[in-house]
């Protein structure tokens, strides 16, 4: 996905989601308006649809924005939408380990608490959040906004050691179902 946006100063800006990254988002975030599941959107079928949400963009814009304005190149912003756009990944973490959760990795520098796959009594919650993930590149002509990553639900930061410890979450497998 490529777009071309203006700044409230007028600066036009290149949004750019790369195909990795947007067949990536199709699988996790994209899967359809109607399925109820951990981490997918209820109102937008793909990256595009998500941008050309007038109050998503606007706030999208406004941080780019000021990202620029700092001459920071990493961005992360959480815009809170006036509904709700689809069922979270995380949920807020008890001060202890309850049960029904069991320790995974997100990835090689991560891990967390997710609730395990046959809890399907406790069921992703709805969300009226939007996190989008973001890297600005001033190059000559028009600066490049790249999208990272972008997800139903509060941002949860890198994804680097315990980030349930440090953000306070459980997660849920990104099958699991969620609240009607």
């Amino acid at each position: 996905m490529h777009s071309t946006k203006r700044l409230e100063n007028g600066r036009r800006v290149l949004i750019v989601v790369p195909k990795e990254t947007e067949e990536r988002l199709q699988g996790t975030c994209f899967r359809g308006c109607g399925l109820r599941k951990s981490g997918n959107f209820a109102h937008w079928r793909s990256p595009g649809d998500l941008f050309n949400n007038a109050h998503i963009l606007r706030k999208f814009l406004r941080d780019v924005a000021e990202n620029f304005a700092t001459g920071s190149s990493q961005g992360r912003v959480t815009i809170k939408y006036h509904s709700n756009v689809g069922w979270s990944s995380t949920v807020p973490a008890p001060p202890r380990k309850p049960d029904g959760v069991e320790m995974f990795y997100l990835n090689h520098h991560s891990v967390s608490w997710r609730v395990k796959p046959d809890r399907v009594d406790l069921l992703a919650p709805q969300t009226d959040l939007v996190t989008i993930v973001y890297q600005v590149q001033d190059t000559p002509g028009r600066p490049l906004v790249l999208v990272h990553t972008l997800y139903p639900g509060r941002d949860v930061g890198p994804l680097l050691g315990n980030v349930s410890a440090r953000e306070r979450v459980v997660f849920f497998n990104l099958g699991h179902p969620g609240v009607k």
